[in-house]
């Protein structure tokens, strides 16, 4: 049987996408603005305003734009219209102008925002004879831009025509900036990525009773793993081994539950069962004792490794968490079959209890030097 789904793709992460900058117009009108500029520092040359033009001639367009490889002006955020006109209409401005002595090259950025960009007054407002005056609406799928005027590149295109032409230039590896362009390929490669092609979305008319019969019995098992999580933590809290909490923040919430001690607020039993749900993972939890924002004495370190030495492998001591300050005293992983997540919160409580994660944690509790 074929399957229910398309493969989904796989995203890189960006330095945009950590600033949680990967979206926003201007911020990508300012890096393609810098590219664009021959005399910067980055030593590529005229590779942007190369490739864009190359796209250009295989429109149905007949412009002259040679004089571009020259020398031109870049200008973000152009401003169209005064603030004394009534029509707003005829307000804006126009992300990205590459202009010179004869010519000007009129460029739209468009992400996620709706084009409705007064593109007529954009052309109108750039006096330059219209055989050296072209309009562009970059974007993220194909659209119409409803004006004779500008035709539409997409961003994905544009990248992969650079990427192509930059193997054909000479760039020192320790170019800083050439690792920003590359960073910026993948944004934007990314961005185009979320966006549903046709066929996925063909696939999903075609299927979508199965698929959204598999979703609803997906969120079903994702609660009952919650349900059960949740019980086995509270069913230590009622035997005052700790309390119970469940992170309130977008970033942990639905993947892990905590157990935090009575005495020290920074000392946690973490269940972390989020491999159950993802698709290159084993089908996992992970049972850990982390501590919080605290540097722990080598002493202690040496002591715990001494003790349970029998219960957990050496590889299983000391872990830094994603972000970097939790640190995991012990993290053990556990394959979960059917009947396991079937009385999941049994598994859980018995298992704490037999490798001894209950006893080392009350034991820490205790310690002064935590």
């Amino acid at each position: 049987m074929g399957k229910l789904t398309p493969d989904a793709p796989k995203f890189e992460r960006t330095f945009l996408g950590i600033a949680k900058q990967p979206h926003y117009e201007n911020v990508i009108s300012n890096i393609y603005a810098f590219f664009f500029n021959i005399k910067e520092e980055h030593d590529l040359g005229d590779l942007f305003i190369r490739s864009l033009i190359e796209l250009i001639k295989e429109k149905p367009f007949k412009k002259n734009l040679e004089s571009f490889f020259i020398d031109f002006n870049i200008i973000t955020e152009y401003p169209v219209g005064h603030n004394d006109e009534v029509d707003d209409k005829k307000k804006g401005r126009i992300d990205i102008l590459l202009e010179n002595h004869d010519g000007a090259i009129i460029i739209e950025n468009k992400i996620y925002h709706y084009l409705n960009n007064p593109l007529n007054v954009y052309w109108d407002k750039i006096n330059k004879p219209e055989k050296n005056k072209i309009g562009i609406v970059l974007s993220l799928t194909p659209l119409e831009t409803k004006d004779d005027n500008f035709i539409n590149i997409a961003h994905k295109e544009f990248i992969e025509r650079i990427k192509r032409n930059l193997e054909n230039i000479k760039v020192k590896e320790e170019n800083k900036y050439l690792f920003f362009l590359k960073d910026f390929c993948q944004n934007i490669i990314n961005l185009s990525s979320e966006i549903m092609n046709e066929e996925d979305l063909e696939a999903f008319n075609d299927k979508r009773k199965e698929i959204i019969e598999v979703s609803n019995y997906l969120n079903r098992v994702k609660k009952h793993v919650e349900r059960q999580v949740e019980s086995a933590l509270k069913s230590l809290e009622e035997a005052k081994k700790g309390k119970y909490v469940k992170p309130l923040n977008n970033i942990n919430k639905d993947r892990l539950m905590f157990l935090q001690s009575n005495n020290k607020d920074n000392l946690m039993i973490t269940v972390l069962y989020e491999e159950l749900f993802d698709i290159e993972k084993e089908n996992c939890i992970h049972l850990i004792i982390e501590v919080q924002n605290k540097e722990i004495e080598e002493k202690t370190i040496e002591e715990l490794k001494k003790n349970y030495k029998n219960t957990f492998k050496e590889n299983e001591f000391l872990s830094w968490g994603s972000n970097g300050d939790i640190l995991h005293l012990v993290s053990k992983q556990y394959k979960i079959n059917h009947k396991d997540l079937t009385n999941l919160h049994g598994f859980i409580a018995d298992t704490l209890e037999k490798d001894s994660f209950i006893k080392m944690f009350e034991e820490l509790s205790e310690n002064t030097q935590l």
